[in-house]
């Protein structure tokens, strides 16, 4: 009898999209004034989605809002990264150093998660902090869930630009879905 048997049963579709995630919003993120969020449904493996978000280096040739990623030494926990993100109407980037909080990938019944927290210099005078998290949920037959929120807090949090923060992940969302779906085609 294989471990996968002896196991029990493999959960339904159904019974994968009632999943909670890893960690709820309102536990990472409880002291946030804001958050922003997206999701989508996509018609892909969760571990091809994972693939996506993991890949540094490949961000810009999907992503047209984390158009960069620089790091030193893959995604794991703890490292220090610099977002290039870019913004608003006139396609301006900005660069975000972070650091990852939280990273486990998806099992065909499991969640997989990244988190990263805001460490650049706004951040230290508790002017600005925020903590992203993106999850990707196996649905079964071959799709997933995407889902990302950001929590925004500190004493300047309210001239943040939470627009085209929204409009960014949205757009995000949707290139990772079309990647993914895509599968290099």
């Amino acid at each position: 009898m294989s471990s996968d048997a002896s196991a029990g049963p493999r959960p339904s579709p159904c019974e994968l999209r009632d999943l909670p995630p890893p960690i709820a919003e309102e536990e990472l993120v409880p002291w946030a004034k804001t958050v922003v969020r997206a999701h989508r449904d996509i018609d892909a493996p969760a571990q091809r989605v994972w693939e996506l978000m993991v890949d540094a280096a490949g961000y810009g040739d999907w992503n047209p809002f984390v158009v960069g990623i620089d790091v030193a030494d893959g995604m794991n926990l703890g490292d220090e990264l610099t977002l290039h993100v870019r913004m608003g109407a006139g396609h301006r980037t900005i660069t975000s150093r972070e650091r990852i909080t939280r990273v486990q990938a998806p099992s065909d019944t499991t969640w997989g998660e990244l988190a990263y927290e805001y460490i650049d210099t706004m951040s230290m005078f508790g002017m600005v902090r925020a903590i992203r998290w993106q999850g990707v949920q196996p649905l079964g037959r071959g799709r997933c869930r995407y889902v990302t929120y950001e929590g925004f807090g500190g004493w300047l949090w309210r001239l943040l630009p939470f627009k085209q923060v929204q409009d960014g992940f949205s757009k995000h969302a949707d290139a990772l879905a079309r990647a993914a779906e895509n599968d290099g085609a």
